[in-house]
This record gives C-alpha cells, structure tokens and sequence, in this order.
C-alpha cells in the first residue's frame, strides 16, 4: 500500500498476460511480421516451459529455464536473446500495469551473441553450384540470388513484373513468406531507401527469358 501499489493485485497466469499482451500489441499497430515473430516465441519457448505460473511467482531461475531449455533445443544464440527480450517487454509492461513489482527478466543477463565472419563462396564453388542447379527448378531462383544478392525470401517475390530485360534490371520490392498452410506475398516492410534495383547480368542458360503470355 505504502508503495502505491494495489495490495491485492489481479492474479493472472503468464500464458493469458501474454495474449493480452500481444492484444495490446497488435492494437497499437505493430508490424505484421514482428508480431508474428512475438507470437512464435512465445508460444514454442515460453508458454510451454513457464506459461501455467503466476506472474508474481515467476522468479529469473524461470526466466534461465525458458533460455536453458532454448539452448537445449539447438536455437542459436541470436535467437535465445530475442526470446529473452520478448518475455522482458511483456513483464516490464505487467510492472507498469501493476501486476508485478519489478520484471524477474531485468536480473538474468541478456546471451553474449559473438557474430561469425560470413563465408562467401569462391568462384569455383558458385561455377559448382549454378552447373549443379541447371535445368532444375532451383536454377532460376539460384541465378536471381547470385547476380543480385537478394535474401531467399526476396528472390520468392519477385514476379516477370519486376523485371526489365530491355534495361537488364530487376527491382526487388518484395518478400514472399512460405509455411505450412501459409503462402503470402507482401510488401516489403524495410524502409523504402533499402527497396532496390540490380543489374542482370548475361545467363548463362538463358533461363531468363521471359514465358510467352507472361503478364
């Protein structure tokens, strides 16, 4: 009482805080997809090791739990940290709203992320990987990533409409999400400076030489 605090706060299990949470996320317009990403570690690495406590009881030994179990799980560790920051959003939110005297997450230390030197292939390992892909239905999606450097979600949305043979260019202004009973193309949600065009180089193969009647 002393600390302005309700004396008799709500008793809420961190399975439904977390809905509502994630309600309240959704209502103040978050991205689609970061709230799908929200949503997913939620409900693989928290709800299921930690979901049925209360949110008073919930100690950083829980917290250590649903990043152990995580690890044990072979996640990398850039994931284990962005599980880490997700359950801590929700508990510094349930501290403001009263819920909790202060978020159990804040005591256990955020997973040191030690990023590799990324390995390009070498020349003869590419001249090896457009051969092996030719005449297959890898071998346009391989060559659209090589002469453009594209993400694979990328290199999915694009369509003959993006493409300019007369100029050689492509612009890639979309990614496309493919997963079980989901297939969906959207815009792509990085800021409009990253949306860019690329120069096709000669193919190899012909391969990219637009479909009669494509639109």
């Amino acid at each position: 009482v002393e600390g302005g605090r309700d004396p008799s706060p709500e008793r809420i299990r961190l399975d439904a805080y977390l809905r509502r949470w994630l309600d309240y996320q959704r209502a103040r317009g978050i991205r689609p997809r970061t709230l799908e990403g929200y949503e997913g570690y939620i409900r693989r690495e928290i709800v299921p090791v930690i979901g049925g406590l209360e949110l008073p009881k919930i100690r950083p030994v829980h917290v250590r739990a649903v990043l152990s179990q995580g690890k044990h799980r072979g996640l990398a560790t850039a994931t284990i940290a962005q599980v880490r920051g997700v359950l801590g959003s929700a508990l510094r939110q349930a501290v403001e709203d009263g819920l909790i005297p202060a978020s159990p997450v804040d005591a256990v230390k955020r997973p040191t992320i030690r990023r590799g030197e990324p390995h390009w292939p070498t020349s003869i390992q590419l001249a090896a990987l457009l051969e092996a892909a030719r005449l297959t239905v890898w071998e346009i999606p391989v060559l659209l990533a090589t002469v453009t450097g594209a993400r694979r979600s990328e290199v999915l949305g694009i369509s003959w409409v993006d493409v300019d043979l007369s100029e050689g260019t492509i612009f890639i202004s979309r990614w496309r999400r493919v997963r079980p009973a989901q297939d969906q193309t959207v815009p792509s949600d990085r800021s409009s400076a990253l949306l860019r065009s690329a120069a096709l180089g000669p193919s190899p193969s012909g391969a990219a030489r637009a479909p009669s009647g494509s639109g």
